[in-house]
C-alpha cells in the first residue's frame, strides 16, 4: 500500500509540473506579445524623435534655433533607439526562455506515462496481497499460521471444490460404449447401500499414463500389452446423499439400469 501511495504521489507530483510548465508557456507567450507591443510603440518613438532631429539639425544650420534645443532633441532621438535594441534584446530573450519552457513539456508528458505504469504496477502488486479461493469449497489442509511471513510461491492452504464430481478411469476397451449425457449409477466403497445418480461429461483427450512422469513404452510388439485407461468425467445429479462423498473415496460406475 505504501508503494501505491508514493507512485499515486509521483504521479500527481509529474502532473502537476506539467501543468506549471505549460502555464509558464502561457506566461512566456504573454510575454512576448507585451514586449511585441513595446516594440511597436518603441518605433514609433524612434520615427517621431528621428523626425525632430532631422528638423532641428536643418534649424541649426540656419541659425533657427539653439544648439542646446538640438542636443536636447538628439539625445531624446539616442534614447528612444537605445530603448528599441533593448526592447528587441528582451524579446529575443523572452523567446528563448519560451522554447526552454516549452521542451519542459514533452519529456514530462512522457514522464507521466511512466508514473501511470508504476502506479498500475504497485495496484497489480497489492492485488497479490489479497489470496482469493478458486472455487467455492472447503479448507482441507491449513500451512500458515498467524504472523507467519509468507514467500512468493507458498501453498497456504489446500481447499476442497464444493462441486463433486466422479474421475472414472474406463479401459480402452470400454470406451466405445460410452456415450456423452449417459446417465450411471454410482456406488461408493464407503457406503453400500447408497447409489448416486449421475451422467458422463467428457472423456479425456490423452490416457492417464500420458500424463505420468515417466510414460511406459506400450508399443505393439511388446511382449505384453498394456491395456490403457482414459478418465471420464461424471457430473453428480443433485442430492442430499451426495454431501456423504469425500475428494479421494473409492467408487464403481456402472450404467443405469433401464426399467
Amino acid at each position: 500500500q505504501n508503494q501505491l501511495d508514493i507512485a499515486e504521489a509521483n504521479l500527481e507530483s509529474t502532473a502537476q509540473s506539467v501543468l506549471t510548465y505549460e502555464k509558464a508557456v502561457d506566461t512566456k507567450s504573454s510575454d512576448v506579445n507585451i514586449v511585441n507591443a513595446n516594440i511597436e510603440a518603441a518605433k514609433i518613438e524612434v520615427w517621431r524623435t528621428e523626425k525632430d532631429y532631422n528638423r532641428f539639425k536643418n534649424l541649426v544650420q540656419e541659425d533657427a534655433a539653439t544648439m542646446q534645443q538640438f542636443e536636447e532633441i538628439e539625445a531624446k532621438y539616442k534614447q528612444a533607439k537605445a530603448s528599441l535594441s533593448a526592447l528587441e534584446q528582451q524579446r529575443n530573450a523572452v523567446n528563448v526562455s519560451a522554447s526552454a519552457e516549452q521542451t519542459k513539456v514533452a519529456p514530462a508528458k512522457t514522464q507521466i506515462l511512466q508514473r501511470k505504469a508504476q502506479v498500475n504496477n504497485a495496484q497489480l502488486v497489492l492485488s497479490y496481497t489479497y489470496v482469493v479461493a478458486p472455487y467455492d469449497g472447503w479448507v482441507g489442509t491449513k500451512n500458515i499460521q498467524e504472523g507467519q511471513l509468507i514467500k512468493e510461491g507458498q501453498a497456504l492452504v489446500q481447499v476442497v471444490s464444493k462441486e463433486k464430481w466422479i474421475v472414472a478411469n474406463f479401459k480402452e476397451t470400454q470406451i466405445g460404449e460410452i456415450d456423452f449425457d449417459q446417465p450411471v449409477i454410482v456406488k461408493a466403497d464407503a457406503y453400500k447401500n447408497i447409489e448416486f445418480e449421475g451422467k458422463i461429461e467428457s472423456l479425456s483427450p490423452a490416457s492417464g499414463s500420458e500424463f505420468a512422469l515417466i510414460k511406459p513404452d506400450n508399443a505393439t510388439g511388446n511382449f505384453v500389452k498394456i491395456e490403457q485407461r482414459f478418465p471420464v468425467k461424471i457430473i453428480l445429479k443433485d442430492s442430499k446423499n451426495n454431501e456423504r462423498l469425500r475428494t479421494g473415496m473409492n467408487v464403481n460406475v456402472s450404467a443405469e439400469k433401464v426399467n
